[in-house]
């Protein structure tokens, strides 16, 4: 039973690096690092702009590391504006953003 639980981790840790083969995150932070999705938020004055805080991971180390990242579900635009995730709250230009319902 062991050794099929670990085959199965094995199993998911090379999905996961071949799903992010090539992407500029693995090629900027190692192969070791997944990134796990924490929560999403909507910004802007209509809550138009839909972000997902993602956290990355070292499966090496078995430590998550010391910042996020940050990308947009609901647009292939770059996003611009200041940023800052504290106290659990997203704030986007100085704004905070809200957590959909779920």
């Amino acid at each position: 039973m062991k050794k099929l639980l670990l085959t199965g981790i094995a199993a998911l840790f090379l999905a996961t690096g071949t799903a992010h083969a090539g992407s500029p995150w693995t090629e900027a932070d190692g192969p070791d690092v997944i990134f796990i999705a924490l929560t999403k938020f909507r910004c802007g004055p209509a809550r138009e702009i839909e972000v997902v805080l993602w956290q990355p991971y070292n499966t090496v180390t078995q430590k998550q590391l010391d910042f996020q990242r940050v990308t947009s579900t609901n647009s292939n635009e770059p996003l611009a504006g200041r940023m800052t995730y504290k106290d659990n709250t997203f704030f986007y230009d100085g704004k905070p953003c809200e957590r959909p319902e779920s």
